[in-house]
């Protein structure tokens, strides 16, 4: 930890022990890289009435270079599965991470009227694409009927 807003419950930080941390991360020219995600990436999973302790102990760091190479860096704090701890992942190039967003029809298309022929533009194009193979059988089945 590096801080207070790093931690909640249990006992008072070890201001000696964050101290050394810092310094060691300002010896070694570190920067701690920020993340996106829930705040503490370790609890004890102790019930609320029993005083549970949550601290952002895992973290991603790097020097100036580092981050000069890779300014879009992100750091994710993944939900926990079965450890105490969140994984955490790198993202060296977001921008190239984030899936296409799906299509969405919009009913105000029906009154341009350069639609149908943007329809119809879009079947000739698609012509000889195959279509992917059919998600089960038993949709096929239905339409049978």
């Amino acid at each position: 930890m590096t801080s207070e807003d790093e931690m909640m419950g249990g006992l008072p930080l070890n201001k000696t022990r964050i101290a050394a941390f810092k310094n060691y991360m300002d010896k070694c020219g570190l920067m701690d890289l920020g993340f996106q995600g829930p705040r503490f990436t370790w609890t004890n999973k102790s019930p609320a009435w029993n005083g549970p302790i949550q601290e952002r102990l895992d973290r991603g760091l790097g020097n100036a270079e580092w981050k000069l190479l890779f300014p879009t860096a992100e750091i994710h704090h993944l939900p926990k599965v079965k450890s105490d701890h969140c994984p955490i992942m790198l993202l060296m190039d977001p921008c190239e991470q984030k899936p296409p967003k799906p299509f969405r029809f919009e009913q105000m298309w029906l009154i341009d009227p350069s639609f149908p022929s943007v329809v119809k533009q879009g079947r000739k194009a698609s012509e000889g694409v195959p279509l992917p193979p059919p998600r089960s059988l038993g949709s096929l089945a239905a339409l049978n009927f």
